[in-house]
């Protein structure tokens, strides 16, 4: 057990981190939650939801370019930055080329929206989260990622949440060209922010940094297999709620607003909380824990799908538990990524195994929508309960080993 970094470096560091994710999350969660609740509201059938989540195969195939940011960059303006500056600068114009075409007026227009959108998010989280592993001490990963799940969550405020809300009020071009605007603004103190020089490790005319690399490690199958149940848990259980919601016959606003308003504060909370069990428990107890939670939470939904619940007070208190083990399962995951990673690629390795989580988005979110169309939802949120079972005995029996293997490769680099 250890105490917690609150040193004022340690603050500054933080609250970098909260400002990248926060911006980020916006255009992730309004991806994968705003727009299928938007689509349904607009007349979509259930079983088309997963046309959707094509967008975000983006980011489950950005580890094919992600080398790219660990061997080029500008030195003037820094390693992370040279990608992190533009990716942004495009994610927030990505979105006013939406606000001009909404999917009423043109499936095709707002379709390659989506697609720029995603491509944009996609090199900023490459971006973004090696520059993170690079900042953070190990023993700030913890609260680190509590605060990038946080920052995260904050961001679903606008995506999934007020921006639904705006959407009905203010109309599609005037609520998707505000959230254009705010992207850049948000991250502004990642973007200016002069970045140090790259670790020592680094030396990309040695051995450059390659898919290769890190395909050869014999930790990386265990890896890969951990990021996709994990991944699995927690896009099967999440993206179906709106929908739920809204086939419950909540109003889009309601939505907007349980999801936004309950769901993001449950979510900042889980997040934190399980950031700092990483320094109290460890990083293998803390990941058995959040995986545990998310089974508890899937049971409850499975009930309260069945009994065919539709009180707002219910509905309230999944969205609560939902969003809680979502960011709680999000922040020990990706704590533990950051320890898998090898200092010579950090890009490279940490796209690839989240890359394999985001795969999930996709086959989770569409397997998800496919499962309550064909059987309903209590039958779907009974299969996430098992694929948690699943992921919590490969936690169990699978940490471990990637952990000893982690010690070996970052001794040999140190």
């Amino acid at each position: 057990m250890s105490s917690l970094p609150l040193g004022r470096r340690s603050l500054g560091k933080f609250a970098l981190v909260f400002s990248l994710y926060l911006s980020q999350g916006v255009a992730t969660t309004f991806l994968v939650l705003g727009v299928p609740s938007v689509l349904r509201k607009y007349g979509m059938p259930l079983n088309l939801l997963w046309v959707a989540y094509l967008p975000v195969m983006l980011y489950s195939i950005k580890f094919l370019w992600a080398p790219l940011a660990d061997r080029h960059w500008f030195p003037s303006i820094g390693r992370r930055r040279s990608w992190l500056i533009p990716a942004t600068l495009c994610l927030g114009l990505s979105f006013l080329i939406l606000s001009r075409v909404s999917p009423q007026q043109s499936v095709t227009g707002a379709a390659v929206a989506f697609f720029l959108i995603a491509l944009s998010g996609a090199n900023m989280d490459i971006a973004t989260d090696a520059y993170t592993v690079e900042l953070l001490e190990p023993a700030e990963r913890g609260l680190g990622n509590g605060l990038q799940s946080a920052g995260l969550a904050c961001g679903g405020l606008v995506g999934r949440g007020l921006s639904l809300v705006m959407i009905e009020r203010l109309g599609w071009s005037a609520a998707l060209a505000l959230i254009g605007f705010l992207i850049p603004v948000i991250a502004a103190p990642g973007l200016l922010r002069r970045e140090g020089p790259p670790p020592a490790a680094v030396d990309t005319r040695v051995r450059p940094a390659s898919l290769g690399g890190f395909f050869r490690r014999p930790e990386t199958p265990f890896t890969l297999l951990l990021a996709l149940l994990t991944g699995l848990v927690h896009f099967m259980l999440g993206p179906i709620v709106g929908p739920f919601l809204v086939d419950a016959g909540l109003s889009l606003a309601q939505v907007g607003a349980l999801q936004g308003v309950l769901g993001t504060g449950a979510g900042i909370v889980g997040a934190l909380m399980a950031g700092a069990s990483v320094n109290w428990l460890g990083f293998r107890r803390a990941y058995l824990v959040t995986v545990g939670m998310a089974l508890a939470v899937a049971l409850l939904a499975a009930a309260l799908a069945s009994a065919h619940v539709t009180a707002l007070l219910p509905l309230a208190l999944m969205v609560g538990a939902v969003n809680f083990a979502m960011s709680a399962i999000f922040a020990v995951f990706y704590a533990n990524v950051m320890n898998w990673c090898s200092p010579a690629q950090v890009a490279t390795d940490f796209t690839a195994i989240s890359s394999m989580f985001s795969l999930m988005a996709v086959l989770g979110a569409t397997g998800a929508a496919f499962m309550a169309h064909r059987f309903g939802y209590g039958a779907h949120f009974m299969l996430v309960a098992g694929v948690a079972g699943i992921a919590l005995i490969a936690v169990a029996r699978l940490s471990t080993r990637v952990a000893a293997a982690t010690a070996r490769l970052t001794t040999s680099s140190g």
